[in-house]
């Protein structure tokens, strides 16, 4: 996946379940897919609500969604519901994973649980 050009993100609107597309911008943007279900996901969100003061996230969230969660940690960044051919057009084996993209390229993948340390190192390229 490194080096592909992503230039947007599908899916569902939390709220409403319509079909919505989120933009992915020039400059650095963290699409992250992951779950309401799944532990290390829900523990990674206050890295990215603190993150999301300085750079683009994008969350694409795999179903069923508990919306109590996302209300929870107050997310204030855009969040899609997913879909099997969205994982798999983006070879998503694991949640959470995490893209780090800059200039609408993919930089890295990180699979697994991210930190502080690596969401600042890769911001401060």
């Amino acid at each position: 996946m490194k080096g592909k050009e992503i230039e947007s993100v599908s899916g569902k609107d939390i709220e409403t379940g319509l079909a919505k597309g989120v933009s992915i911008s020039e400059g650095k943007v963290i699409l992250n897919f992951w779950a309401t279900w799944c532990g290390a996901c829900v523990e990674e969100l206050p890295l990215f609500v603190k993150a999301s003061s300085s750079v683009k996230i994008i969350g694409v969230l795999q179903p069923p969604v508990n919306k109590s969660i996302i209300n929870e940690y107050g997310l204030t960044y855009e969040n899609v519901i997913g879909n099997e051919a969205l994982l798999a057009l983006f070879k998503i084996n694991a949640f959470p994973t995490t893209f780090f993209i800059k200039d609408r390229k993919v930089e890295k993948v990180f699979v697994g649980k991210i930190d502080e340390k690596e969401i600042s190192s890769w911001l401060a390229k």
